[in-house]
C-alpha cells in the first residue's frame, strides 16, 4: 500500500514536471501562450470574446489562476479595485509584470495553484483560461472547493478548458487532460449555472467547438444550492478536437 502510494506521487509528479515544461518551452508572446504564434486576429478576438462573457466587475476583487504573460491581467486590473494574479512560469509572471507596470492594483503570486491559499470570501470573481486541463480529477475537485471558499457568497467562477468528445488522458507528448463537456457539468454542479457555452473565435478561426466555457455562482445561500446538477447537458458536438 506503501509502494502504491510513493509511485502514485512520483507519477502525479512526473506529470506535473511535463506540464511545467510544455509551458515553459512556450514564446512569452499572447499568441505563444495559444500555441498560435502566426495568428494575432485569432489572439485578440479569442481575448476579447473571453471578456465579453464576463458579469461587470468594476471595483470587485478578482483573482486570476493561471495568469501566464498577462493576456487578460490589464482588462481585469483596469476595472477591479484589486487583481491578484498566481502563474507558476517564472519569466511568464516576470513578462505580466512588465507589461502591466504602470497597474498597481495587481498582486503577482509565482506559484502553483494547487498550492495556494486565500482567506474564505477573498473575491468576487475568479477567472481561469486553462488550467484544469493539467490536473487530476481529484486535484480539480480539491481547487474547485478552495474556489468555492475564497468566493464571496454571490460570487462568480468563470473557466474555459478545452474538452472533448471522448476523455483524453496525458501522454508522453500531450500532458493534458481532455475531459468530456459533462465531465466538466458534473464538476461544477455545486454552483449555479448563470452561462455556457463555446467560444466563438474557436470556431470561427479553427473550425473547433470544444473550446468551452462556464459561468457560475457560488450559492449565496444554502436554499439557492442546487439539489442536482443545474447545468444542461448540451447537444452533441461531432467536431473533433485540436490541440489547445
Amino acid at each position: 500500500m506503501v509502494k502504491k502510494s510513493l509511485e502514485n506521487k512520483q507519477e502525479k509528479k512526473m506529470e506535473r514536471e511535463k506540464a511545467y515544461n510544455d509551458w515553459n518551452r512556450r514564446d512569452a508572446t499572447p499568441c505563444g501562450m495559444m500555441k498560435h504564434v502566426e495568428c494575432p486576429e485569432f489572439e485578440r478576438e479569442d481575448r476579447l470574446e473571453m471578456l465579453s462573457l464576463l458579469p461587470q466587475w468594476c471595483g470587485k476583487r478578482v483573482l486570476e489562476l493561471g495568469a501566464g504573460i498577462g493576456r487578460f491581467t490589464g482588462a481585469l486590473a483596469k476595472e477591479a479595485s484589486h487583481l491578484t494574479t498566481v502563474e507558476w512560469i517564472p519569466q511568464f509572471v516576470s513578462e505580466n509584470k512588465r507589461r502591466h507596470s504602470d497597474d498597481k492594483n495587481i498582486t503577482y503570486i509565482c506559484g502553483d495553484a494547487m498550492q495556494t491559499e486565500f482567506s474564505e470570501g477573498s473575491f468576487d470573481l475568479i477567472f481561469i483560461s486553462w488550467l484544469f486541463l493539467y490536473l487530476e480529477d481529484n486535484e480539480v475537485e480539491e481547487l474547485l472547493r478552495k474556489i468555492e471558499r475564497w468566493l464571496e457568497p454571490g460570487g462568480v467562477f468563470f473557466v474555459r478548458e478545452t474538452c472533448a468528445l471522448k476523455r483524453v488522458n496525458p501522454s508522453e507528448k500531450n500532458p493534458t487532460y481532455y475531459r468530456t463537456i459533462k465531465e466538466y457539468d458534473k464538476l461544477l454542479s455545486s454552483f449555479v449555472l448563470k452561462k455556457e457555452g463555446s467560444i466563438k473565435a474557436w470556431i470561427d478561426y479553427m473550425a473547433q467547438p470544444f473550446s468551452c466555457y462556464w459561468l457560475v455562482e457560488k450559492p449565496s445561500s444554502l436554499s439557492m444550492r442546487p439539489a442536482i446538477s443545474c447545468i444542461p447537458v448540451r447537444e452533441s458536438i461531432k467536431t473533433p478536437p485540436l490541440s489547445k
